[in-house]
């Protein structure tokens, strides 16, 4: 999983400055690899210049991307089933608010 913050000179810097979106990679980078991301999302705080949080609820059914404790984006493709070095976590219950501002 990953949540790159987006800084590409090539596109409209009005549009794509201080966004973000979510990745999920699954079965390598090899040809088994395929991923799906969410929507490019506009973060509330500068993202250059201050600190923002970055979250994931991870279930045995879904994904739960938050960030500044908005919910960004939820998915249930390539969710793993495998417990890693990291075991289980207790499960927190947290009230949240949708992202505000999505990009197409």
């Amino acid at each position: 999983m990953e949540s790159p913050y987006y800084n590409d000179p090539t596109l409209p810097s009005d549009k794509y400055r201080n966004t973000t979106l979510h990745t999920i990679h699954v079965d390598g980078y090899g040809e088994q690899h395929s991923s799906t991301n969410s929507k490019y999302m506009k973060v509330q705080k500068n993202m250059y210049t201050e600190f923002n949080t970055y979250g994931l609820l991870w279930t045995e059914n879904e994904y739960v991307f938050y960030i500044n404790g908005y919910e960004s984006w939820r998915t249930s493709f390539g969710v793993s089933q495998t417990i890693n070095s990291l075991g289980q976590a207790k499960s927190q219950t947290t009230q949240v608010q949708q992202c505000p501002q999505t990009l197409s």
